[in-house]
Parts: C-alpha cells; structure tokens; sequence
C-alpha cells in the first residue's frame, strides 16, 4: 500500500451509548446529523472522509491547519444541527498528524489512525483536541489558540501531549458558521445569575501546585459571592466534583448553577501559567476564557489578578450595580 504523510481526525459523539440506551432512534438521528454535517463540512476544507464507523467518522487533509479549522467548523456547525431537533449535543474531535498506509479503497490504516482515535478519546465533550505534531505545526498562527492539557496516557500508545485547540475568531470557519456567532452572542446576553467555581487542575510536571490552584479558586469564589444577587454554591459543594470526568451540564445540574469556572496549573522553574474559561452549564458552551503567565513572585497577587480579570470578564454577571471589591486595589464595578 502506498504511504502518506497526512492531517487527520476522528470525531464521534459524545455520550452516544448513553443516547442510544435510552432513546434509539434519537441516537440514530443525531448519527444522521454528523455523517451529513461530516459530508458536507470536510470537502470545503479539502478533506475527504475516509469512513464512518457507528458514531464516528475519520478524515483525513493535506494540512494540519486544514484539518483543524475543519474540526472546529464541525464542532460548532454541530451544536447548532443537534439544538434544531430540541437536545443540544457536542462532539469530541482527536486531530494528529501520522504517516499512514492508504489501501486501494482508500481506507487508512497504520499507528498514526490509531492514535488519532485514542486523542478523540481524551477530548471532553465540545473539545478538538491535538497531538503535539499538530501543535508544532500551528503554535505560530495568531488565528489559533491552544490549552495544553498537559502529557495523558493513552491506550496503546502510551504517554502524549495534548492540547485543546481553539480559534482567535470565528469569521475564519465555515460560512454558514455564523449561526453559531449567534448562539454565542444569545448566550453571553443571557445574564448568569449562579456560578459554581470548581478546582484548579494542577498539570504541573511535579503536582505540587494543587494549593495553590485551590487558592486561586478561593479567591475568585470570595470575589463572586459580592457581586449583588449571583448566587454561588460553598467551596465544599464545588471542590467534591474535584478529579471527576463529568459533562459541564450534569455538573451544573447537580450544583443547581447556570456557569462553571474551571480553570488549570502549571508550573516550570520559577514560571506560572494559569488557564481558566467560564462554561455555560446550560449547554456545556464556553462563554469566555483566558491564559495568565506570570513569575512565581507574588502569589498573592497573581490570584487577586486572576479574581479581577474573571468578574469583568465579557459575559454579564446577573446582579446589583453595587461595588464589590477584593484584594487591597482591585474592584468590579457594573
């Protein structure tokens, strides 16, 4: 068989034997929707789907920039398609780059698709997560953002760094995106009016920042409960979710809240670098997020910064217009 350096993914719906257990032909017809969407979406970015495989599908590109604009556009086209039929649902999208064997039907085959199986994996629902080849690739990209997920295990192929993958903008995907620009703007008007603060990740080499991101966590869930009539559930509540892999809409139901902040750690040498996005429960969308690097200097300082940039992050708090103020010089004000 002829061998190919190539871009490819496999994306598959998340929490669809679930799905299918309780409601068969609605599982079928959410299978529907990703193997039309798939059909579609792919050859606008010059790819060409290999095969569908139950709830799945892999494809392959020419680049990894391709394959991951590809990726996203299916990701958002995707929210959209499943809303119209009254259950919102998302995908999980693994992307890498792999020398593959390509049979005379077309079909791919070697390690390479393997592990881009094992990635999708790894990706929570609504998540296009990378191999580190890709992110090699694209890390120069201004239109590209990406969260390191720091080194998983991966079966049958061993430890991996992984990365969320994310676009600056929107505009850049398909056209027909722009439904979902109008979700996002919908959902960022619809005033939260309850968020839970969950625990820090600590993806530090040496896990030994989880203090820390409890810290951090503390002190945006003591800025939050100021802010005039959001309400926000007890560190106890929130911490007890630490360490659980659970969708951000059965999280939110079990905590009776709109949002989750949840955020990660890491920490190399005498560098920090904190992660943190704010999630909209009621549809696992996420509204807002930000990346913090900064020297291990003062501690203190860093976390009421972090507090700060949350409660005036782009999003709107439902609440009073009173002052709430935190730390020695930071305040929010509406």
């Amino acid at each position: 068989m002829e061998r190919t350096l190539v871009a490819l993914w496999f994306a598959d719906i998340a929490g669809y034997s679930e799905h299918a257990a309780k409601d068969e032909s609605g599982a079928l017809r959410l299978v529907e929707i990703l193997q039309r969407l798939a059909s579609e979406t792919v050859p606008q970015f010059r790819g060409r789907v290999v095969k569908f495989v139950g709830d799945a599908v892999l494809a392959q590109f020419p680049s990894a920039e391709l394959a991951v604009r590809a990726a996203i556009a299916l990701n958002n086209e995707y929210v959209q398609r499943s809303d119209a039929i009254g259950r919102v649902e998302h995908l999980r999208i693994g992307v890498h780059l792999a020398d593959v064997a390509v049979a005379a039907d077309g079909d791919l085959y070697g390690d390479g698709v393997n592990t881009a199986a094992r990635i999708q994996e790894a990706a929570k629902p609504g998540q296009v997560v990378t191999s580190q080849d890709v992110w090699r690739q694209l890390r120069g990209r201004r239109e590209f953002r990406f969260e390191h997920l720091g080194d998983r295990s991966l079966k049958g192929v061993g430890p991996m760094s992984l990365y969320v993958a994310m676009m600056e903008s929107d505009a850049t995907s398909v056209s027909k995106s722009s439904g979902t620009d109008n979700l996002r703007s919908q959902t960022q008007r619809s005033a939260i009016r309850s968020l839970a603060v969950l625990p820090f990740a600590d993806l530090s080499a040496e896990r030994d920042q989880e203090h820390f991101g409890d810290g951090v966590a503390e002190e945006i869930l003591n800025a939050l409960t100021k802010i005039g009539d959001l309400r926000v559930p007890a560190r106890t509540s929130c911490f007890a979710f630490r360490g659980l892999s659970l969708d951000a809409r059965d999280i939110g139901r079990r905590l009776g809240v709109e949002a989750l902040l949840e955020g990660s750690v890491r920490k190399a040498g005498q560098r920090l670098r904190i992660n943190v996005q704010l999630i909209d429960a009621r549809n696992g969308y996420q509204l807002w997020s930000e990346r913090f690097d900064r020297e291990v200097a003062d501690i203190f300082a860093i976390q009421d910064e972090i507090a700060s940039s949350v409660v005036t992050a782009p999003g709107s708090f439902a609440g009073s217009r009173r002052r709430a103020s935190f730390g020695q010089n930071i305040h929010y004000e509406r």
